[in-house]
């Protein structure tokens, strides 16, 4: 898998205001803490070519999830599942808002 490991070094170096004016500067959303940011600058600037819907992330293989969760910064170990549960959140919730009280109160059809 190659990405660019110059920009992807920017991005895991930057600041929380450095993220904010990469993202605007993209034209992307520039609210969240820095995790979020820099999830959302990866996926589009970084990891552009790969789909990350839920059926892109299904269709995915063992190992190609391994390489993406550590692009990610994110635990790769686990079983498929974990893997592709673990990048599907990482990508589309925020680690403090996503607690396991909200997890409770949430419906199925928001977390897919």
């Amino acid at each position: 898998m190659s990405v660019d490991r110059v920009l992807l070094d920017q991005l895991y170096r930057a600041r929380l205001m450095e993220l904010r004016e990469r993202a605007e500067s993209a034209g992307f959303r520039k609210n969240g803490s820095v995790e979020v940011l820099r999830a959302r600058l990866i996926r589009n600037q970084v990891m552009g070519d790969y789909d990350f819907s839920w059926d892109g992330i299904q269709a995915m293989s063992h190992l190609e999830l391994g390489d993406i969760l550590k692009i990610f910064g994110i635990k790769s170990s686990g079983s498929h599942k974990e893997r592709r549960q673990r990048l599907w959140l990482h990508l589309n919730y925020d680690s403090r808002r996503l607690t396991v009280e909200n997890l409770a109160e949430m419906e199925r059809d928001k977390l897919h």
